[in-house]
C-alpha cells in the first residue's frame, strides 16, 4: 500500500524505480522516461502533465502512457492540464480519488 508520487526528474525516477517495485500507485507528475526504461510490475499509474511545460515537454508523458498502454491490464491514466510546469490543483482531488478507490 505504498504510494510514489514525483515531480519532474523525481517523476522519471518515480516511473522507472516504481515500476521495478511492488507498490499500490506510482504518480509521475511533469516527468519523463529514462533512457533504456522498460516497466517491469503492473503497478497502477498516474501521470499528469502541463499543456505549456517549457522544461519538460507533454510528450515526454504521452510517450509514458503509450508505452504503458501497451502492456497487457496495464492501467495507466494521463491527466493534461492547461498549466505549464507545476502540478495542477485539480491533480491533487484525481490522486485523493484514487488512492481512496485502491485502499
Amino acid at each position: 500500500k505504498t504510494v510514489l508520487l514525483g515531480f519532474s526528474q523525481g517523476g522519471a525516477m518515480a516511473i522507472d524505480a516504481g515500476l521495478r517495485l511492488d507498490l499500490g500507485l506510482v504518480i509521475s507528475c511533469s516527468g519523463y522516461a529514462h533512457p533504456k526504461w522498460e516497466p517491469i510490475k503492473n503497478n497502477p499509474v498516474l501521470l499528469s502533465h502541463g499543456l505549456q511545460d517549457e522544461v519538460v515537454p507533454i510528450n515526454a508523458s504521452r510517450e509514458i502512457s503509450v508505452r504503458l498502454g501497451k502492456k497487457k491490464n496495464f492501467k495507466n491514466l494521463l491527466h493534461e492540464y492547461n498549466c505549464s510546469h507545476t502540478i495542477h490543483p485539480d491533480f491533487i482531488e484525481v490522486i485523493r480519488l484514487k488512492i481512496k478507490d485502491l485502499f
